[in-house]
């Protein structure tokens, strides 16, 4: 209660600042996109004119499209314009916030003008999810915010720590690079505790690609990227509140306001608190079925738009502190064998960034971007008598140089960066006397460039190679390329390959592995980094049937070959063995997709994902455990004429899984081969205001559950222990109900 009082303090001082000083002045914000004729996609224009009609009150937008003007008392009419484009011109009325679609025009002396800050964007096979679909759910933080996605698979690690992980093309989150802004902010000991600490109501949209991703970006690109972009400064709500809740005991309470101090300058501040007080045991197995927690989070950014030069920079704050494990077990009492089992972990994190753009006066294409990232964290945990510490610092210093070489058809994007990382880590076990440390200390230049190439009009390529000089690991290559090729006016190929190259942090990657009583072992001398090969075909075909109703379908395969993995071994069930891969590991992904607009304001997407994963283990080639072979997944969401109400039903059926071998454990104790396949629904009924949306939900609404997920769970120090083997939901039926309250 104290925090929720101090935070609440905190809270209104900021609102009160922000509205105290709010400008009197009403204004019209939007975005101003490209209207895509062959596959009726919506693309951000940067730099489209938006003026009012007689005057010379105007503005350009952004890289996202976004735009924000005063309203002008002597006219309602705005002239929308970009080279190349039909201008549009909008009557205004009492909206405060308009979309514009342009449509680009037919030819300009033969060439068809294309969108050239978007062109990479098209190149690569990408997916958008946006605020409507982020409010499809609850979506109480990133990691929460991908269940009503096809592209990305979410589920739990563990029964005791809640930790969720994410998929793509099979393969663990950690193959993915995860940004906010195009800076990776969830590396390192944040790589897994990072989707956590995104509260889904910063959350602006969310950008999904898969197969290797841009060199600019980093090397640690695997099997895609997932861009976060979060509230803006600029065109974010004056004032936004949410409150939430659920039925085990989860609170949490959002707040964000934004400010135009003037033409030139302006500010966001977001803050969020959450809380689960209520111990939940779902299964009766005397452990609680979710973590107790506590976090608090802040973050105060602002944006600068010159003529010819902007900025942004920025700090976020967070503090977050949870426990679980035996249904009566306090984190105040001593950790002893004959104490009740508990687990906890504590993270404190703290980080900036500034960005710095300049743009050529006499060279549209041409512009100097510089990045700066900060990071330092502070990670504790302890599972029963096991303990870890790890101490992270991070900064990340780049310039990006683009321009346009021999045309517009040819953009050329040059850059070097540093990277500076210590990690510390220790691991002990106090049962066994084991002690593991993993400190290092990397430094990183490197250069990179990347060409984007459209010769012909259905033809697009991104090549891009990138070298990094590491200190501990010597020079590293990354070649990347891309290939966007139209077959016809709506069918669309698409094709990429690169390399990936990451050093793993085994402990806070793998918490979920350490509920258990296995034997911590780490068999390589030295652990090398994980290298990997991404390559993989995307076709898209968009169509229209009945009464104009529009549908996509997407059919994709990819596959990822490792050079060097570190394998993750539980199969023998009193280990938890990490080495270096010594064979193949291999990955294939197929997923087949459609959308369609079934009814005027009713839309489905469903999809079918394969995965054959395998990895060659101590004992041989296997597959990768609790992963289905086989997963399908359906989502419908209508919303009414008016568009006050809202509904959305989600289902997902999950293969069987395979579970690694307990064959030598006490018969009582030992699991199935393979998991039952089962089906999980979620749904969600909104109503929506001018300035209100409240809405009710539910979660695994069959309430299914695994089975025993927890092995000998009455002995917790005993060598069968293990609440590791998970393959469903240890979290039963939960109904939630919240609001958000929005003035623009």
């Amino acid at each position: 209660m104290r925090l929720y009082i101090y935070f609440t303090g905190l809270l209104i001082i900021g609102l009160q600042l922000f509205i105290q000083t709010a400008s009197a002045q009403e204004r019209i914000e939007g975005e101003v996109s490209e209207l895509k004729r062959r596959t009726q996609e919506q693309i951000p224009l940067e730099g489209a004119t938006v003026i009012w009609l007689g005057t010379t009150q105007g503005t350009i937008t952004n890289e996202d499209g976004y735009f924000s003007l005063e309203k002008d008392p002597n006219t309602n009419t705005l002239i929308v314009s970009y080279v190349g484009f039909t201008p549009d011109t909008i009557t205004v009325g009492k909206q405060s916030y308009i979309l514009i679609a342009l449509a680009s025009d037919e030819e300009i002396d033969g060439i068809v003008v294309e969108s050239k800050s978007d062109l990479q964007e098209e190149v690569q096979q990408a997916e958008l999810i946006g605020l409507r679909g982020l409010r499809k759910a609850a979506c109480c933080n990133l990691a929460e915010s991908f269940e009503t996605n096809a592209s990305v698979d979410a589920g739990n690690v563990d029964a005791i720590t809640g930790t969720r992980q994410i998929r793509m093309l099979g393969l663990d989150g950690i193959y993915a690079q995860l940004m906010t802004e195009s800076l990776s902010t969830m590396r390192g000991l944040n790589i897994r505790t990072g989707l956590h600490f995104i509260p889904g109501t910063w959350l602006k949209s969310v950008a999904i690609n898969k197969g290797a991703g841009s060199v600019i970006n980093g090397y640690e690109s695997i099997t895609g990227q997932i861009n976060t972009e979060l509230v803006k400064p600029e065109f974010g709500e004056k004032l936004f509140l949410n409150l939430y809740a659920n039925t085990g005991g989860r609170f949490e309470f959002n707040a964000h306001a934004t400010r135009r101090l003037s033409d030139k300058w302006s500010t966001a501040l977001l803050l969020h608190a959450s809380d689960v007080s209520f111990r939940n045991d779902m299964n009766n197995d005397g452990f609680l079925s979710m973590p107790l927690y506590t976090q608090v989070n802040a973050m105060n950014r602002w944006r600068y738009d010159g003529e010819n030069v902007e900025a942004q920079f920025g700090a976020r704050v967070l503090y977050e502190d949870k426990f679980s494990g035996s249904i009566d077990f306090n984190p105040s009492d001593e950790r002893t064998a004959d104490n009740p089992y508990g687990f906890g972990m504590e993270n404190f994190r703290a980080e900036g960034f500034a960005k710095l753009g300049i743009m050529s006066k006499t060279n549209p294409s041409r512009s100097l971007g510089n990045l700066l990232s900060i990071q330092h964290q502070e990670q504790n945990a302890f599972w029963g008598l096991r303990n870890y510490e790890g101490i992270e610092n991070y900064l990340m210093i780049q310039s990006i140089f683009q321009t346009d070489i021999f045309n517009e058809k040819y953009n050329l994007r040059a850059s070097a960066s540093y990277t500076f990382n210590q990690v510390l880590q220790r691991y002990t076990d106090a049962e066994t006397d084991a002690i593991f440390t993993q400190d290092r200390t990397e430094s990183v230049p490197a250069v990179m460039t990347e060409l984007v190439m459209n010769p012909i009009e259905p033809f697009t390529a991104v090549a891009g190679i990138r070298y990094d000089q590491h200190n501990l690991f010597g020079g590293f290559f990354t070649p990347r390329l891309h290939l966007r090729y139209d077959i016809a006016e709506k069918t669309t190929l698409r094709a990429s390959g690169g390399r990936g190259f990451r050093v793993a942090n085994i402990i806070p990657e793998n918490t979920g592995y350490f509920a258990n009583s296995r034997r911590f072992m780490v068999l390589s001398e030295e652990l090398r980094p994980e290298i990997a090969w991404n390559y993989g075909a995307s076709l898209t075909h968009s169509f229209t049937l009945g009464d104009n109703r529009k549908g996509l379908l997407t059919v994709d395969f990819y596959r990822t070959d490792f050079e060097n993995q570190i394998v993750i071994d539980l199969e023998n069930p009193h280990e938890l063995a990490f080495y270096n891969l010594d064979g193949r590991s291999f990955a294939n992904s197929f997923q087949i997709s459609a959308e369609y607009e079934v009814l005027r304001g009713l839309e489905l997407n469903t999809a079918y994902k394969y995965y054959q994963i395998e990895t060659t283990y101590r004992d041989g080639q296997k597959q990768l455990p609790f992963v289905p072979q086989h997963r399908v997944f359906f989502n419908a969401e209508y919303n009414t004429k008016n568009d006050n109400w809202g509904f959305d039903l989600t289902a997902q059926w999950m293969g069987r899984q395979r579970i690694p071998d307990t064959s030598t454990k006490p018969e009582s104790f030992q699991l199935p081969t393979a998991s039952p396949s089962f089906m999980l629904f979620s749904g969600q009924i909104t109503r929506r205001w001018d300035k209100l949306e409240v809405y009710v939900g539910g979660e695994n609404l069959l309430n299914y559950i695994q089975a025993r997920p927890i092995l000998d769970a009455s002995n917790p120090f005993s060598e069968d222990f293990d609440a590791s083997m998970i393959w469903g939901p240890v979290m039963g039926r939960v109904v939630y109900a919240g609001l958000r309250f929005t003035i623009e």
